[in-house]
């Protein structure tokens, strides 16, 4: 009742009322903060990346495939919908963005890893943002799930010599 009657969320909710009546959990807020000590370092990230392209290649041989997804925060999806007093100022691009995600897609990809990265998938769609992730939704819709799956099954096929099933959305 507080947020709909009077655009507020209750003192001590983990829940975060942002710009344009935009809802975010804490955890959000706090990934898109993180500093670089909160953040795998480069030599953990690289293992991963190793471990990944490992398996995803061992799958492959054995006729079977994993493909990685890359899930947005919530944060990155509404940017600029997150009260500028809830985002630390790094001079910069947050750590979160750089150190962490960038660094992690770009790990894969030199490793010749097939994966769907839906924070870039979603930040390039022709679809209303609301219709991917609502404002007051905790997770990515229905929608954009389907679209994650939808692309998922595309590099699925191809990495296995088949065509996607359809997967209409």
């Amino acid at each position: 009742m507080l947020y709909r009657i009077f655009g507020e969320t209750r003192v001590g909710s983990r829940v975060r009322l942002g710009r344009g009546r935009v809802l975010f959990i804490d955890e959000d807020i706090d990934y898109l903060n993180r500093r670089e000590h909160g953040i795998p370092s480069a030599a953990e990230l690289d293992r991963l990346a190793d471990a990944i392209a490992a398996t995803q290649r061992a799958l492959v041989a054995s006729g079977r495939a994993m493909v990685p997804i890359i899930i947005p925060a919530k944060t990155s999806v509404y940017r600029d919908a997150i009260d500028p007093r809830w985002r630390r100022d790094f001079g910069g691009p947050a750590p979160s963005d750089v150190a962490l995600y960038r660094y992690l897609a770009d790990a894969l990809t030199a490793r010749g890893v097939t994966f769907v990265d839906m924070r870039a998938e979603l930040a390039a769609s022709p679809v209303a943002r609301a219709d991917l992730w609502g404002p007051e939704a905790r997770h990515w819709s229905y929608f954009a799930a389907c679209l994650g799956n939808h692309e998922l099954l595309a590099r699925y096929g191809a990495l296995l010599g088949r065509a996607a099933p359809a997967y209409p959305c």
